[in-house]
């Protein structure tokens, strides 16, 4: 019962929903509902902040240490999946004489787009090591007690990953994506953002103010789309907007302890969002190459479907191994 007494577990069922949209960002990239899609990375990262903040100071660097590790730790093995998975699909180019072919979807598919390291399917993994680069820098600044510095950074990144993502096309000026797609202009100020509404306590007691912030939250995210037509960016002002009063609502409901909540972490685990974002890009390429001439929409749920069931199975038979092992070991 202690995982659960530590998470909100509204929040981790909303986790789904945003995961949901990832996918839909990576395999329904012509949907009129894009902006709307673009809310979920800002939000992932505002949840990490929130939940990264600690009173104590010791703890707190405690906390961030625990943190680097564990972005790292998540890293190197969804680095080593993606590694695995382009070798297997080299090795099948190889054999089928499509060469050509597959260089020119791992370009289009993978790390040729979105980054200069190096060229892979994994290219959603950006995310992952921008947040292990958050988590370091965040470290520093709790060290050095300057967390006030993030009131200044948060408006000053987000104007600036604003202007050069976005409202400098209108300038006839193209800047590449790399440049704002990273931990500084996306991670770090809404990082920012979830910590500072933790440290604050920015919690709603009211009904009546939950249930407004959930409207104007939603509301919000739809006028992402009206944003969109003045010009296509990486994230929207109505995306921030729109992510921090999803989590003000969802941090304010309370979560009581269950049979539900017990059951969902013990059988569906607290790291489900993160396997399931892990997963679904190669699910998404296999699943590509069977043609099944599917909606976009309709292969989006189909790729969430098959990423959790993937999730289930290697959860269950981890934790069945663990047990067994646990057993086996003398008391």
């Amino acid at each position: 019962m202690s995982t659960q007494k530590s998470r909100n577990l509204w929040l981790d069922l909303f986790r789904f929903v945003l995961v949901f949209l990832v996918i839909n960002i990576h395999f329904n990239q012509d949907s009129f509902f894009m902006p709307i899609f673009r809310m979920a990375v800002p939000m992932f990262f505002m949840i990490s902040g929130y939940f990264a903040y600690s009173p104590a100071e010791e703890e707190q660097n405690k906390k961030n240490a625990r943190l680097i590790k564990g972005s790292l730790r998540y890293l190197i093995i969804a680095c080593i999946i993606y590694f695995v998975f382009d070798m297997i699909s080299i090795a099948i180019a190889a054999s089928t004489g499509k060469v050509e072919t597959f260089m020119q979807s791992l370009f289009l598919m993978g790390g040729g787009t979105s980054t200069v390291i190096c060229v892979s399917y994994g290219h959603h993994l950006w995310f992952l090591l921008s947040l292990l680069i958050v988590n370091c820098i965040h470290y520093l600044i709790c060290k050095k007690s300057l967390t006030k510095i993030y009131k200044y950074l948060i408006p000053v990144l987000i104007i600036l990953a604003l202007f050069l993502n976005g409202y400098i096309k209108l300038l006839g000026v193209e800047v590449p994506l790399m440049i704002t797609r990273n931990s500084i202009f996306t991670g770090l100020p809404m990082f920012a953002i979830g910590f500072l509404a933790k440290k604050h306590s920015l919690t709603i007691h009211s009904t009546w103010i939950k249930a407004s912030i959930l409207f104007l939250s939603v509301f919000t995210l739809c006028l992402s789309l009206l944003e969109a037509q003045i010009v296509v960016m990486e994230y929207y002002i109505c995306s921030v907007i729109s992510s921090f009063g999803f989590l003000l609502f969802f941090t304010s409901l309370q979560t009581k302890e269950n049979k539900f909540s017990a059951w969902y972490y013990n059988y569906i685990g607290k790291n489900s969002t993160f396997n399931i974002y892990v997963y679904h890009v190669f699910i998404g390429i296999i699943l590509k190459y069977f043609n099944l001439n599917l909606s976009p929409l309709l292969n989006c749920l189909i790729i969430f479907i098959l990423s959790f069931a993937l999730h289930i199975a290697v959860h269950l038979t981890t934790k069945a191994f663990k047990e067994k092992k646990s057993k086996k070991q003398p008391s």
